[in-house]
């Protein structure tokens, strides 16, 4: 099973996780598993050449996640493309 790297956040006014996951498996970040379906807002890509993944969550659900997985981490950039 691949290593799962940092979660990104996704998701600007216009971008929604959607958008940003149709970009990074455009981009050559294939979908590896998709939560959607299962009412949750994060996805996660596979890095061929690395042998890892990307998590890819939607920034409404940022907090509750770094509360969660990383309570004195910093907040995460936002993929802003």
């Amino acid at each position: 099973m691949p290593r799962t790297t940092s979660a990104t956040s996704c998701r600007t006014s216009s971008a929604p996780c959607a958008t940003c996951a149709r970009r990074l498996a455009e981009d050559g970040y294939p979908l590896d598993f998709d939560a959607r379906p299962y009412g949750r807002p994060w996805t996660y890509h596979r890095l061929p050449g690395l042998g890892l993944r990307i998590e890819l969550v939607d920034v409404s659900v940022q907090p509750e996640f770094l509360r969660t997985w990383n309570p004195d981490g910093p907040t995460m950039p936002p993929l802003n493309r």
